[in-house]
């Protein structure tokens, strides 16, 4: 009689068990995320700058990073073993004109982002971000001149 009831009653958990299932997906978490362009800056420029971003048809943007204030543009400094960087939400050009001063260097670049669609909380699931990246080298700034 022991076995029967102890078979019963494995039955009748394995039968809680299997209605208990999750719902069928998608999973997705709740980041946020959005559209925009992010700059990436050699090593070398450690130090505070000037950023000026010219696009047909879009406002010309400037700010000194890292920022001053406030500023549509959000500056991160460069951190050891790290680039600073820039991010320009809801800016996304088809081509685009960068020019960053430092103390003693300048770089004036025009670049046609390849944007993308990031999908942070997974490819069934919301929000959809466009954003490029574009990574800038030091072999692209010439000194300033005098």
């Amino acid at each position: 009689m022991l076995k029967f009831g102890l078979g019963l009653a494995s039955l009748l958990l394995l039968g809680a068990c299997a209605g208990n299932s999750l719902p069928e997906g998608p999973y997705c978490t709740l980041l946020g995320c959005e559209a925009g362009l992010n700059i990436t800056l050699p090593a070398e420029v450690s130090q505070a700058y000037q950023l000026k971003l010219t696009a047909t048809g879009k406002d010309e943007m400037m700010a000194t990073c890292p920022a001053e204030g406030s500023s549509t543009l959000r500056c991160w400094p460069a951190e050891p073993g790290q680039a600073a960087s820039v991010f320009v939400p809801q800016y996304t050009p088809e081509e685009v004109t960068i020019e960053i001063t430092t103390d003693d260097q300048v770089l004036t670049q025009t670049v046609k982002p390849s944007y993308k669609d990031l999908k942070p909380n997974g490819p069934d699931c919301s929000p959809t971000c466009t954003q490029a990246t574009i990574e800038l080298k030091a072999s692209d700034f010439k000194p300033k001149a005098p």
